[in-house]
């Protein structure tokens, strides 16, 4: 990622997450038309960012790459929500 030294660059990784949170939390309510999934989503993106860590070169790249993930799972859950059933 930006750093090699693991605590730092967990801690950087944090940093970044907490500064974009509102816009990546709008980013998916676009998505999602609803705030139901949200905190769903805001976390599941939490964990595949922490995951996925050294695929990000920069932190000025941050933003888009967060976004690309916040979108693959907004529409994941949003096309899960649509194919359920409603209950009566």
């Amino acid at each position: 990622m930006m750093n090699p030294e693991p605590n730092e660059t967990g801690g950087q990784l944090l940093q970044l997450f907490a500064r974009h949170n509102r816009e990546l939390r709008a980013y998916s309510r676009m998505i999602l038309h609803s705030v139901d999934s949200l905190d769903d989503v805001m976390q599941e993106a939490s964990v595949v960012i922490w995951e996925k860590q050294a695929q990000l070169r920069h932190e000025s790249e941050f933003l888009p790459w967060a976004k690309t993930i916040v979108r693959n799972i907004s529409f994941r859950l949003s096309l899960i929500h649509i194919s359920e059933p409603t209950r009566p």
